[in-house]
C-alpha cells in the first residue's frame, strides 16, 4: 500500500531529516513524500538540506513546496533592492514574502530605525544559513559585509539551489487534500485565487 509521508520545517537540520526518513522507512519507489517548505535557516546545514531535497525531487515520488524562509532566501539572494536587504536583517524568523501582500506589518518593519530589529535576522537563523553555504569565510565581517559576501558566493557557487527553490510551487493538491506550508484563506470561494503570501506565511 502506498503511503503519503509529509514533513515540514526542516530548517537546516540535515541529520535529523535523514534520521526521520530512516525512521519512517521511506521507500522512494513505493511512497509519496511531501516536503512542505522551510528548508533553510536555524539549523547548521541548510545547504545540505537544500541539496538533499533537490536530489529527492529529481529522483521521483517526492514533491517539495516553498516555505516562507525559502522565499526570503530567494528574495535576498536575487534582489538588489535595498528594501529587500533591510527586510533580510529586520524580519528574522517572522518572514513576509516580497511576492505577497505588503501589509502594515511589512511597512512597520521596513520603517524601523531600531538596530535590535535589524539584527533579528541573524538571531533567528539567517547567519547560520549563510555560514552553511560560505563556511568560516564570514569571520570578522560586519552583518552587511556578511550579507554581501554571502550573496555573491551563493549566487556564484549555488545558483542551482536558488533556481530550484524558486521553481517550487506554493501548494500541492491531490484527490483528498491540499498541502501548503502555512494555510488557506477560507474567505475565498476559490482558494487558488488567494495571494501567494498566504500559502507560506
Amino acid at each position: 500500500m502506498r503511503r503519503t509521508l509529509v514533513i515540514s520545517d526542516i530548517h537546516g537540520c540535515y541529520d535529523e531529516f535523514i534520521n526521520l526518513l530512516a525512521l519512517v522507512d521511506f521507500k522512494k519507489n513505493e511512497d509519496l513524500l511531501l516536503l512542505l517548505g522551510d528548508y533553510v535557516d536555524r539549523g547548521a546545514r541548510s545547504k545540505d538540506v537544500v541539496e538533499k531535497v533537490l536530489q529527492l525531487v529529481q529522483g521521483g515520488n517526492v514533491i517539495a513546496i516553498r516555505g516562507n524562509h525559502d522565499q526570503r532566501f530567494i528574495d535576498v539572494m536575487t534582489s538588489e533592492d535595498e528594501t529587500v536587504k533591510m527586510k533580510f536583517f529586520q524580519q528574522g524568523g517572522n518572514v513576509i514574502a516580497i511576492r505577497g501582500n505588503h501589509d502594515q506589518r511589512f511597512i512597520d518593519v521596513m520603517t524601523s530605525e531600531d538596530e535590535t530589529v535589524k539584527m533579528k535576522f541573524f538571531q533567528h537563523g539567517g547567519l547560520i544559513t549563510l555560514e552553511s553555504y560560505c563556511g568560516l569565510s564570514l569571520v570578522g565581517m560586519s552583518d552587511e559585509e556578511k550579507l554581501q559576501f554571502g550573496k555573491e558566493y551563493i549566487n556564484k557557487h549555488f545558483n542551482h539551489h536558488i533556481s530550484f527553490l524558486n521553481s517550487l510551487p506554493f501548494y500541492y493538491e491531490d484527490k483528498e487534500h491540499i498541502y501548503v506550508h502555512a494555510g488557506l484563506n477560507p474567505s475565498f470561494e476559490n482558494w487558488q485565487e488567494q495571494s501567494e503570501y498566504i500559502f507560506f506565511e
